[in-house]
């Protein structure tokens, strides 16, 4: 009886440290998804580096997303589903404040070691003043100023700076001499922020894209093996990306050969990507029964079916 009973204790704490890894597991998608770069200050860094192989397993094989976790942070090299999302994007970033972020992150890469709040908009305002950017910026105003410490606010969220001393706010009220803070440079996390395939430096001039929606599709682009196997790869990777990304897609908005792929594969992908799902004829959403983004899917996609015209059918 006692070891009848002790195998079963032993059963029954294998079930519980399964269920656990699962949980863990699905814990660690959900952050890489909501932040594709993470440093150790995270809440879940330390699962991700205890699930690091799986998860770079899961994120190859279902979505050709690269991994990198070291001890310095995590980084899923995570690429669009639909480069014309006009969803997407940091809260409160408009298309300035982009730029205000590329630029600080260009002085950041050739800073020292640390650099104060102070001499990176210097350097940031030498960067702006180049006359092919077409852009302006100066640090006289308090907005001004303000706009360059949401810059670094991001920032330092993100675990590409960290702050030693000083305060960002005093800056900004103040602007005087005094008000000034102090960030080492985390050269591992800065390395990781540019997630394109290829690098805008690397097109010359005259062979760089024209419109914005070419620049986007040409950092992005990946090679695509010719061959049947590598084409229906790319397609369950892109429906995957899509699904992970909204998680809504519309079948209106798939060309031809993805919507026939995608109405043959929906049940396999649905149990690969999500425990649950709901397919319904204009297309298919994934519920998760907790955040995978900023609202729960399930609000989620009744919000956006209220931003777009009716196709017939809410997608849970």
């Amino acid at each position: 009886m006692t070891a009848t009973n002790g195998s079963n204790d032993s059963r029954g704490i294998g079930l519980l440290q399964q269920r656990f890894r699962r949980e863990e597991f699905r814990a660690c998608v959900r952050a890489l998804l909501m932040t594709p770069l993470i440093g150790p200050a995270h809440e879940d860094f330390a699962a991700i580096r205890r699930q690091a192989e799986s998860l770079r397993e899961w994120f190859s094989r279902e979505t050709g997303w690269i991994l990198q976790v070291e001890r310095e942070g995590a980084r899923l090299y995570k690429r669009p589903g639909d480069v014309t999302d006009a969803m997407r994007g940091l809260p409160g970033y408009d298309r300035r404040r982009y730029v205000l972020l590329c630029l600080a992150c260009a002085v950041l890469e050739r800073a020292d070691p640390q650099i104060t709040l102070r001499l990176l908009g210097e350097r940031l305002l030498e960067l702006a003043a180049e006359p092919m950017l077409d852009f302006t910026f100066v640090l006289e105003a308090q907005h001004e100023r303000r706009e360059l410490v949401s810059v670094c606010r991001t920032l330092l969220s993100l675990g590409v700076l960290h702050r030693v001393a000083g305060d960002e706010e005093t800056f900004v009220q103040a602007g005087g001499d005094q008000a000034d803070a102090l960030y080492d440079v985390q050269r591992r996390m800065l390395a990781g922020m540019l997630a394109a395939v290829r690098g805008p430096s690397t097109w010359s001039p005259e062979e760089a894209p024209k419109t914005l929606e070419e620049r986007l599709r040409a950092l992005v682009g990946e090679h695509v093996a010719d061959s049947e196997e590598g084409r229906r790869t790319a397609l369950r990777h892109q429906l995957a990306r899509r699904l992970l990304d909204d998680p809504v897609v519309y079948v209106e908005t798939l060309d031809t050969e993805a919507r026939a792929y995608f109405f043959n594969q929906r049940g396999a992908m649905a149990a690969r990507l999500c425990q649950g799902s709901e397919s319904r004829l204009t297309g298919f959403g994934l519920e998760d029964g907790r955040k995978v983004c900023e609202v729960p899917s399930c609000d989620f996609a009744a919000e956006f079916e209220a931003r777009r015209p009716w196709s017939g059918g809410l997608l849970g």
